[in-house]
C-alpha cells in the first residue's frame, strides 16, 4: 500500500470496531433496563429475560458473521437478500433498504436522539420530574424542550460528519471507548454491590415471578431486552 492510499484509508481495524461497538451498543442499554424492572418488579425474571435477549443476540450476531464469510460482497443486508431471493429480480432487496432508509434507520436515530435530550436534561435541570407527564404534545414547553435538543444534537453530529470524515471516526471511536467505560464500570459496581443486596433483601430472590404483573408485562420486557 502506497503512502496515498495509507492516508485516504479513513476506516482501519480500531475504527471498524468502534463504528461495530457504536451500532450494537445504543440508547437501549441506558433506557430499558428501567421499563424491564417497572413491568416486572422481579429481579430474577428480569435477569431470566436478560438472558434469554443475550442468546437471541448472540444468534443473530453469529448469522451474520456466517453470512459475511459466505458471501463475499459489499452491500450488508441488500446483497444477502439479493442472493437469496432471486425472484423478482431484487424485489425484496430493493424493499428492505426503501424500508430501511425510509423507516428503520430514521425510527432508530429518532429514538435514540429522544434518549440523550432526556438524559440531557436531566442532567442540566433541577426540575427533571416535568418530563414525566405523559400529555405528551400538550405538555407544553418541556416536552419541546426535548426536541429542540434532540434536534440540536442531530445537527451537531451531521455538521462533524458533514465537515471531515476522519474527525467523524476519532469522535465516534471515542464514544465507542466511552461507551465500553461506563458499562465495564456499571456491571463491576453491580457485581460488587450484589453480595449486600442479596444479604438485606433476601425475598426479592426467593420467588422470581411472585410479584409480576402477567403475560403481557413478560412479553412487553422480551421485546425490549430482545431488541
Amino acid at each position: 500500500m502506497n503512502n496515498v492510499e495509507e492516508r485516504n484509508r479513513l476506516i482501519g481495524t480500531l475504527a471498524g470496531i468502534g463504528m461495530n461497538v457504536n451500532n450494537v451498543i445504543g440508547a437501549g442499554i441506558f433506557t430499558t433496563p428501567g421499563m424491564v424492572w417497572k413491568s416486572l418488579n422481579s429481579p430474577q425474571a428480569a435477569m431470566i429475560l436478560w438472558a434469554i435477549g443475550g442468546i437471541i443476540s448472540m444468534a443473530g450476531s453469529l448469522t451474520y458473521a456466517e453470512l459475511g464469510a459466505a458471501i463475499n460482497r459489499s452491500g450488508g443486508e441488500s446483497a444477502y437478500l439479493q442472493i437469496a431471493y432471486t425472484r423478482p429480480r431484487n424485489f425484496i432487496s430493493y424493499l428492505f433498504s426503501f424500508m430501511f432508509i425510509v423507516a428503520i434507520r430514521p425510527g432508530t436515530i429518532s429514538a435514540v436522539l429522544q434518549a440523550v435530550a432526556q438524559y440531557s436534561w436531566y442532567l442540566i435541570s433541577d426540575n427533571a420530574s416535568e418530563l414525566n407527564s405523559k400529555r405528551g404534545w400538550e405538555n407544553g414547553w418541556p416536552f419541546w424542550r426535548l426536541k429542540l435538543i434532540a434536534i440540536i444534537t442531530l445537527a451537531i453530529i451531521t455538521g462533524y460528519h458533514m465537515y471531515s470524515t476522519r474527525l467523524a471516526n476519532y469522535i465516534n471511536q471515542t464514544f465507542a471507548g466511552i461507551k465500553m467505560v461506563v458499562l465495564t464500570t456499571i456491571a463491576i459496581a453491580g457485581l460488587v454491590k450484589l453480595p449486600s443486596i442479596l444479604s438485606n433483601h433476601p425475598n426479592n430472590w426467593l420467588d422470581p415471578i411472585e410479584e409480576t404483573r402477567g403475560f403481557s408485562d413478560f412479553s412487553f420486557s422480551f421485546i425490549l431486552v430482545g431488541k
